[in-house]
């Protein structure tokens, strides 16, 4: 029934009802059952269109949730999400993602002190199920729970049908706790975030086969000169811990790894070609073509612009002394400033014949005494801060191979 008949309809039991009243044919207790009637379907009314409106409030926080968490390709932006859009859905005073032991997704944060914290992720990964909390409901088994936790719920977020953590919200600030329908919320915000997680495993998996194929297309490039082999894989590790050091995000990150993997590409053209500006010593064949070369080779439309700017610039110098273009400072892509650090350290410490290479911190003293002029003196410290980290992953690719 549509609104104009409700009102049409109304219109007319008002008319007739006070017309009644009107002409003394209503006695008193039929008037006040009347009264009633009509004050609860009033109540009813007002609570149903209360209710409605409350569903349709929290169906567009789960359409807006969907729009934003689907258009994300990192997992750290779709725990962040998903914190951001749990409170929108349900007031509380905080919240907190959990890592369980060995799952490579979430990281963790910090939980109140309560030793018990382990225990109940164990038990949401082993039930599968969601925990609630309400200290008026004095349950013995939250026992020595810090007292500035009046209330928490647990929501388990799969991967794979795998618990890989659990969103915990704490302190409900509107009702002073948390309900069932506050639970069937977030449980739904969390299978809205585990189907992401499910095809994030699964970009994940492509990206890494793609991976493994450069990985393994470098490497046939660099087994034409010995004395290069596996220094591409190196330039990307140092790179990486450089790039943390700098604040870069996951997106960032992906571009870094991918362009320190294909610096060189370019040598696979530039063999055979022979100008004024290569040289040969000792099996290294240095030509300033390979980074243009490179860019060639890299020019199909799913490559990102930043891969092949990467690769084109990297033997850019801050002074403006490098090739291919003379550019200096931040006309210098970031990556490309990375790089050439990162480069220039395997350089120093794998690629000379043995009597030249330097140990790991010969080889950071020399790059320091360049900062400023030939490299980026942001770049430079944030290799000296990874200093530790990159000595690390030099004696564990030494001991490997």
């Amino acid at each position: 029934m549509n609104s104009q008949r409700l009102i049409l309809l109304g219109f007319i039991f008002t008319s007739m009802f006070t017309a009644l009243v009107l002409s003394d044919l209503f006695p008193p207790f039929v008037l006040a059952a009347g009264v009633l009637a009509a004050g609860i379907a009033i109540t009813y009314y007002i609570t149903l269109n209360q209710k409605r409106l409350r569903k349709i409030k929290e169906t567009e926080v789960l359409l807006r949730f969907v729009r934003h968490i689907q258009g994300e390709r990192f997992l750290p932006q779709v725990i962040e999400q998903l914190k951001s859009w749990a409170l929108r859905l349900v007031k509380s005073e905080g919240r907190v993602f959990v890592s369980f032991k060995n799952a490579e997704l979430f990281d963790n944060e910090k939980l109140p002190t309560w030793h018990g914290w382990e225990e109940l992720n164990e038990q949401i990964k082993r039930e599968q199920k969601s925990v609630m909390f309400n200290r008026e409901n004095k349950d013995l088994s939250f026992k020595g729970l810090p007292q500035e936790i009046e209330s928490f719920i647990g929501v388990p977020v799969k991967k794979r049908q795998e618990i890989a953590g659990v969103l915990y919200l704490f302190n409900e600030k509107e009702k002073g706790f948390f309900d069932k329908h506050d639970k069937a919320l977030l449980e739904e915000l969390a299978l809205i975030a585990s189907e992401v997680l499910e095809r994030l495993c699964i970009y994940k998996e492509r990206e890494s086969l793609c991976l493994s194929v450069i990985i393994s297309v470098v490497r046939a490039v660099e087994s034409h000169t010995p004395a290069f082999v596996g220094h591409a894989e190196r330039v990307a590790a140092v790179s990486r811990l450089i790039g943390r050091k700098l604040g870069l995000n996951e997106e960032e990150m992906q571009i870094l790894e991918y362009t320190a993997i294909v610096h060189d590409i370019g040598q696979l053209e530039s063999k055979g070609r022979k100008s004024a500006t290569e040289s040969e010593e000792d099996g290294l064949i240095l030509s300033q073509e390979h980074p243009a070369l490179g860019v060639q080779i890299l020019s199909s439309p799913g490559i990102p612009k930043e891969v092949r700017e990467g690769v084109l610039y990297h033997h850019e110098r801050y002074d403006g002394s490098g090739f291919p273009e003379g550019l200096s400072r931040t006309e210098i892509p970031l990556i490309s400033r990375i790089i050439a650090v990162a480069d220039i350290y395997d350089a120093l410490t794998r690629l000379p014949s043995e009597g030249e290479v330097l140990e790991h911190h010969s080889a950071i003293r020399e790059i320091k005494k360049a900062m400023g002029s030939l490299f980026d003196p942001l770049v430079v410290t944030a290799l000296e801060e990874a200093e530790e980290e990159v000595r690390a992953l030099a004696e564990e690719i030494q001991d490997r191979e």
